[in-house]
């Protein structure tokens, strides 16, 4: 849960630097996406680092301990600029802060990453227990759909209000990741493990076949989702309330919970046909739900009714999170086909190195985004200014295409996929008679 609310940034960076503050969408993209491509050096250290540490603390709990005090008290800060601050000003200090933050969400996510994939050996068992993280990850969900509305509750002007609702995320961040630490044990004993050269590490994950199918599969259907997401703000605010901020906001944070509400219901229906039908095929199933859910925002993100939309997201929002479950549930598989070829158990690098490819999608993702709404002429719009209908056109066509299309290709990706459960079951016989 806790990990989760990191997506506040994203899902308040767009509307209060670009609506509010006037910031470029462009350039509110781009302080989004460079803190990530740091993250493609700093990632693979930590889990280098993380997998050869050995403390009687563990290697994963003193850096989930340092990383999610430092996250909350940082994401506070990123949004309390001056508002006379110039255009560049006003960048600057989101992308320096955004960077700070980053830099120490790696030193949490990536051990804690890690400790999720090595607290079970079952093939089922690891869908279940990502499933019953993605319930909490989805609740947290609420909060993300609601953060917008938030600053209007506690202050009229959302510059303030804002304020109050970072403080909340941060002191979520802050005790939510000092507790984990606390209290979550390592039971994988590694202490005579071999340490691990960091290159070759890097070097025998990205040689890891069904490892770089399953990256695919995320950049696929994750970036056609987050390349659009800003704009359903936008068209929501200028096609469906004609300019209004507050009922658009309103409709964000009523669709986002009724898709909570649905996921956390049936998730745990996706975890148990994944051991019914495995993973490959629960994969199947949940991408079929993005794409249809997706595309039929054209049609259902309307002014005539407003409330239409939420079937959407009842529709895609649990295949987006079955997905997110499923995804590290494979990583964990993957990590029993790599101790058998190298001896060796490397969560965190396996875990460094999916965020780094995901993040870097990520980052390419949020900076087309912003791209897109400035060649689409929604960059920098003030307040009571409205968009003309060609820019909502394509806005709206972009919502309902972008994601369909990369959702075939992250089809394509999946069914490439072979680790079943006979064949991880193999595997584990295999390296069961291998002495130690």
């Amino acid at each position: 849960m806790t990990e989760s609310l990191v997506n506040c940034i994203y899902s308040l960076s767009f509307p209060i630097f670009s609506i509010s503050l006037g910031v470029s969408a462009s350039l509110v993209g781009l302080a989004q996406s460079l803190p990530r491509m740091i993250d493609a050096f700093t990632d693979p250290l930590m889990g280098s680092i993380s997998d050869n540490t050995r403390t009687r603390f563990g290697r994963r709990r003193p850096y989930i301990l340092i990383g999610a005090i430092g996250c909350g008290l940082i994401v506070p800060l990123i949004f309390r600029p001056n508002p006379g601050w110039s255009e560049h000003v006003l960048f600057a200090w989101l992308l320096s802060l955004t960077i700070v933050f980053f830099l120490f969400f790696t030193v949490w996510s990536i051990p804690w990453s890690a400790l999720g994939l090595e607290m079970s050996d079952d093939y089922n068992d690891r869908t279940s227990l990502q499933v019953t993280r993605m319930v909490f990850a989805t609740i947290a969900q609420i909060a993300i759909s609601w953060a917008y509305k938030l600053c209007f509750y506690f202050d009229k002007n959302e510059l303030i209000g804002v304020r109050s609702v970072t403080l909340i995320v941060g002191g979520i961040m802050f005790g939510g990741g000092v507790l984990s630490a606390l209290f979550i044990k390592e039971w994988r004993k590694t202490s005579n493990q071999a340490k691990l050269n960091l290159l070759s590490a890097v070097k025998m994950t990205l040689r890891n076949r069904p490892f770089l199918l399953v990256c695919c599969t995320v950049l696929f259907f994750a970036g056609g989702v987050i390349v659009v997401e800003p704009m359903l703000l936008y068209v929501n605010i200028h096609h469906v309330y004609d300019g209004a901020r507050a009922p658009a906001s309103t409709i964000m944070g009523i669709s986002g919970t009724v898709g909570v509400i649905t996921t956390v219901l049936l998730l745990p229906l996706g975890g148990w046909l994944s051991s019914k039908v495995g993973k490959r095929h629960a994969a199947y199933i949940a991408l079929s739900l993005i794409v249809v859910g997706k595309g039929s925002q054209y049609f259902l993100v309307t002014p005539n009714h407003p409330y239409l939309q939420i079937i959407s997201r009842i529709i895609f929002q649990p295949g987006i999170m079955l997905m997110w479950a499923l995804v590290p549930s494979m990583i964990a598989d993957i990590c029993d086909l790599d101790e058998l070829q190298t001896g060796a158990r490397r969560e965190a690098v396996f875990s460094a190195v999916y965020q780094w490819i995901w993040k870097l999608g990520a980052t390419l993702a949020v900076a087309l985004a912003g791209t897109l709404l400035t060649f689409f002429g929604a960059d920098s719009i003030a307040p009571g200014v409205k968009l003309d209908a060609g820019t909502i056109q394509n806005l709206r066509i972009s919502l309902a295409i972008v994601p369909p299309l990369f959702g075939v290709l992250a089809f394509l990706c999946i069914w490439k996929y072979p680790l079943t459960a006979e064949k991880i079951q193999e595997i584990k016989e295999q390296k069961n008679a291998i002495p130690n």
